[in-house]
Order: structure tokens, then C-alpha cells, then sequence
């Protein structure tokens, strides 16, 4: 609806709605996910840093990447209800602050979770016929 009343753009609408990590998918992947298995990634260079999303580390650092977008298109937002005049002072476009901001996933089997957490990928056997859930659950209480 606010897309087609013309108050978010559709990077912005993105953002919140359909991108592949927009703000309604991490709030699933918070809500509904089994996160032990779930990082976030910071990329420099060829180097990456996972962040898992377990930890309160990563939710502040989340925070920090998006609080700011979400505030102003809060304020877009309301302010599309304000008078003409007051309303100018609110000309809000986050499209090119959210195409600087990519946000990146990375979900992880249990043998990557092992490597990670220092033990051989075969640690759990294969032929024990436990669930890739239930395995990623074990390593994370390791």
C-alpha cells in the first residue's frame, strides 16, 4: 500500500518486503529459524567474518547496520501525513543509502559448524541417523 500510494520507493519497499534479507526476513529468521545454524557475514577483501546469530553480539550489530534506515522510513512514513510545507522539509530517499547497505546470510550445515568450532567434520557420524537439525543443535550447545 505505501508503495503504491507512492510514499516508499521500491528499493525501499524492498528493503522492508522482498529482498533476500529485508527486514520482515530477519525478523522470520529470528522468529521462526533455526538460527544456530545462521550467520551474519561481514565481507573485507577475501575475508569474511561470521557472526553468528545466536549471539547478542550480532543483534546490536545488526541494529547498528539498519536502525538508521528504519528510522527514516519511519519518519517518511508518518511525515507523508503531514501539511504540504512541513511535509518538504521530510523529502526522504533511502534508495542509495540502501543499496550501500547489503546485508548477507550465510546458513551453515553441521559439518561447517564443526570445522568451525575446531572438531574434524566427520565428528558426529553419518550413520547415526540423526537429524541435520538435531546435529546442529548438539554442536551448538558445545
Amino acid at each position: 500500500m505505501l508503495k503504491e500510494q507512492n510514499i516508499l520507493t521500491e528499493t525501499e519497499y524492498s528493503f522492508v518486503n522482498t529482498d533476500d534479507f529485508s527486514l520482515r526476513k530477519i525478523r522470520n529468521l529470528y522468529a521462526h529459524a533455526n538460527i544456530c545454524a545462521i550467520y551474519f557475514v561481514i565481507k573485507k577483501d577475501e575475508n569474511e567474518t561470521l557472526w553468528p546469530l545466536t549471539e547478542n553480539d550480532t543483534a546490536i550489530l545488526l541494529y547498528d547496520l539498519i536502525s538508521e534506515a528504519v528510522f527514516n522510513l519511519i519518519l517518511k512514513i508518518v511525515s507523508s501525513t503531514f501539511i504540504k510545507e512541513v511535509k518538504a522539509k521530510f523529502d526522504i530517499n533511502l534508495d542509495e543509502y540502501l543499496a550501500s547497505q547489503k546485508l548477507t546470510f550465510k546458513t551453515l550445515t553441521s559439518k561447517e559448524l564443526l570445522v568451525l568450532k575446531g572438531f574434524p567434520s566427520d565428528y558426529i557420524p553419518d550413520d547415526l541417523n540423526i537429524p541435520e537439525e538435531a546435529k546442529i543443535r548438539l554442536i551448538d550447545n558445545v
